[in-house]
């Protein structure tokens, strides 16, 4: 290859805050390839492509028991030929993006803390406003230090809000810090053939649909294969028909109560606003 070095781009977010659709978009380039998150191989102890399952083209021929030996990042290169690979929230791999000729890059992708609480709480209905907006509150400052660890020159921040809104420059911004040449049609990641680990079933199922691929609904085979009790209740039946490429989810407005609302604002809502966004009562 012309370009002997590889460069992983890590997406520090916090859950449910728009990394999947982030991913996808800047792993649809031609160089790039998006993986997802990683940190999946540690949990379930194989490489579980949430599209194509075991049977995956790409995650099929991952060794995934010896990537203390085998550099899973330069395992990644030789299987896909690419050369910038996307990650999300997996610091248990940061260690491997230490060799000298890997470039570790750093997104760190803010979205509001109240559609973040509302997914939460959505997802696990058992919650309170008081513990999701503590986990929320300690999950942010947690990765503001890892941020704050790296180089200046190799972290950015992407607000989500604003990069729905502007989907064409913030790709090119993305691009520009990744070394990457902008393309438009990157924004359309339903065309290119993913083998994404985890990520969001949402975003996940949206893109299926509208895609080559055209299944019906998401496998189910990693949920069974768990066996995990404590797996978020995904209910995909809202983000069908809805169009990834002009996706806007706001349900937190109607969904969250007046009384959450100021529960969150006494536990995050000074660091929430530290990002721009207004009081937590405020709605607008």
């Amino acid at each position: 290859m012309a370009n002997d070095r590889t460069t992983v781009v890590n997406i520090i977010s916090l859950s449910y805050s728009g990394s999947t659709w982030v991913n996808l978009m800047l792993g649809s380039h031609p160089e790039s390839f998006s993986v997802g998150e990683m940190k999946s191989i540690s949990k379930i102890g194989w490489a579980s492509c949430t599209i194509h399952g075991d049977e995956c083209p790409v995650w099929s021929k991952f060794d995934h028991e010896h990537i203390d030996t085998k550099n899973p990042f330069d395992q990644l290169r030789e299987i896909t030929g690419k050369r910038v690979f996307i990650v999300n929230n997996s610091r248990d791999f940061l260690p491997f993006m230490k060799p000298d000729h890997i470039d570790a890059k750093f997104v760190h992708l803010i979205r509001d803390g109240r559609a973040v609480a509302a997914s939460f709480l959505r997802k696990y209905p058992d919650k309170s406003m008081w513990g999701t907006a503590k986990l929320i509150a300690h999950d942010l400052r947690r990765n503001l230090r890892l941020i704050g660890r790296q180089p200046k020159a190799d972290t950015m921040t992407l607000i989500y809000e604003q990069a729905m809104a502007d989907k064409q420059g913030a790709l090119k911004q993305l691009c520009g810090f990744t070394g990457l040449d902008y393309r438009p049609e990157m924004e359309a990641f339903w065309d290119v053939e993913q083998h994404f680990l985890g990520g969001n079933r949402g975003t996940l199922t949206s893109m299926i649909q509208k895609g080559k691929e055209q299944k019906d609904e998401l496998p189910t085979w990693i949920r069974e294969k768990r066996g995990d009790e404590n797996l978020p209740q995904w209910n995909t039946e809202f983000y069908k028909d809805k169009d990834p490429g002009n996706f806007v989810d706001e349900r937190w407005k109607d969904e969250l109560t007046d009384s959450q609302l100021r529960v969150f604002a006494l536990l995050a809502g000074r660091l929430n606003r530290r990002f721009g966004y207004p009081k937590a009562l405020d709605r607008s």
